[in-house]
């Protein structure tokens, strides 16, 4: 596993990348806090769908190609 400021250095590193810890989550964060670390990844790909040309429809992702 990573430590935590490795992962921030690159988020840092990473243009649009965004660093988040979950409270209450180990080494198992996705499993731990599944609500949470979903709706994260969901909020985080909705705030940036309009670089990709990706539109959300509900919770299913479409792409345009």
């Amino acid at each position: 596993m990573s430590r935590a400021y490795l992962c921030r250095e690159v988020a840092d590193a990473v243009p649009g990348a965004q660093y988040v810890e979950v409270p209450d989550a180990g080494y198992f964060g996705d499993l731990e806090q599944q609500e949470k670390v979903n709706q994260l990844i969901l909020d985080f790909l909705a705030d940036r769908s309009w670089h990709a040309g990706v539109s959300h429809r509900g919770r299913r992702t479409v792409v345009n190609t």
